[in-house]
């Protein structure tokens, strides 16, 4: 018997389990691939408009949400990107962080997440490896996010985008998976339940983002430094539709392959059902506030509150630094003003201004 004895049964155990999961996710991703594609060509018709969506993306509170814009030259320049461009930039980092999350819940669901509910070791007791969980989650993850990339990949082209940009994308897509799916595992090793274990992966998912975000800000037409620190913006350096190149594909399979390799590792350093991290000391008596079920399920989902309360005022944040600056940047860009109109341009001024009144006149 050797680590890897069982890996494939395994995987076919969780395929059979995540069929109904797996399906929904390509379905989801699938459309907002294909929805996005004629919306874009209905927002945009013309150059000039592309270009007005060139300009406004380059503004830091767009740059946080959607990363750099590529394929339009630098600012102030009249070059169409076209219409993948613009779709790239629209919904690539939505996707990019969709496939992160997919792949972190499914591999700590496969790992950890069994560890606790006693499957693992069920399975361990017959002719099973100590390696073999960790790499069938491992495939598992290779084989969503490839059914993900491809179903992308053939959504774009469908719509009329051409081959080796839809492929680039759905690649990014595919990298940026297996490379948060992998660091998920690492982080069931650390930890000794599949809730902190996917509350750690997010948080290396956080903070990576917040990284790229920051060096994307502090270089809008290609990222800094620090945005090269996170696997996001290497999925974003192949530049879809714009001048694209293969090579920032090996950065995130050779993270993939660096920290499967780690998981291993630490899969064999800790018991079944522990983790290498030392589990924190409760209280020697329970507060007043966990006698009800209220304040226990109120203690249960304090980290999701603080979570979600953080993220919605980042957000808060961001698209109230955008009011302001889309009004400077409409009176500065003649593109802009053109597309927008007379109309667009009075509304923008108005409604960045003044609040609106109700009822209207």
């Amino acid at each position: 018997m050797t680590p890897l004895t069982g890996t494939l049964r395994l995987l076919g155990w969780g395929l059979r389990r995540d069929r109904l999961r797996i399906g929904m996710w390509c379905l989801g991703v699938g459309l907002t691939a294909g929805a996005t594609v004629p919306a874009v060509r209905d927002a945009y018709p013309d150059a000039a408009a592309r270009i007005a969506r060139a300009e406004i993306s380059r503004m830091p509170g767009t740059v946080v949400m959607t990363g750099p814009f590529f394929g339009a030259g630098p600012s102030g320049s009249a070059h169409d990107p076209g219409v993948g461009a613009v779709v790239v930039s629209e919904i690539g980092m939505f996707l990019l962080v969709a496939v992160a999350i997919m792949s972190i819940l499914a591999a700590v669901s496969h790992t950890r997440g069994d560890e606790e509910a006693g499957r693992t070791e069920l399975v361990r007791a017959l002719p099973t490896g100590r390696a073999a969980p960790a790499s069938a989650a491992m495939l598992l993850v290779v084989l969503m996010n490839a059914l993900v990339a491809a179903v992308v990949a053939g959504c774009l082209v469908a719509t009329g985008l051409d081959l080796a940009g839809s492929l680039a994308f759905g690649a990014s897509c595919l990298v940026t998976g297996l490379a948060f799916g992998a660091l998920a595992l690492c982080a069931a090793q650390l930890a000794e339940h599949s809730r902190s274990a996917g509350g750690l992966a997010m948080a290396v998912l956080g903070a990576l983002f917040l990284a790229r975000a920051v060096g994307d800000v502090d270089d809008p037409d290609g990222g800094s430094w620090l945005s090269w620190l996170s696997p996001i913006a290497w999925a974003q350096q192949i530049r879809a539709f714009a001048d694209l190149r293969w090579w920032p594909l090996g950065l995130g399979l050779g993270l993939a392959v660096l920290a499967l390799v780690v998981a291993w590792l630490l899969a064999g350093r800790r018991d079944l059902g522990e983790g290498l991290l030392p589990a924190r000391r409760g209280r020697a008596s329970a507060p007043a506030g966990l006698v009800s079920p209220a304040g226990m399920a109120l203690r249960l989902l304090r980290p999701s509150i603080i979570a979600w309360t953080i993220a919605l005022l980042v957000l808060g944040v961001v698209f109230g630094s955008l009011a302001g600056a889309i009004e400077d940047l409409v009176a500065e860009t003649p593109e802009i003003a053109t597309w927008l109109g007379a109309r667009g341009r009075c509304w923008i001024r108005s409604a960045v201004s003044s609040p609106p009144i109700w009822p209207p006149a």
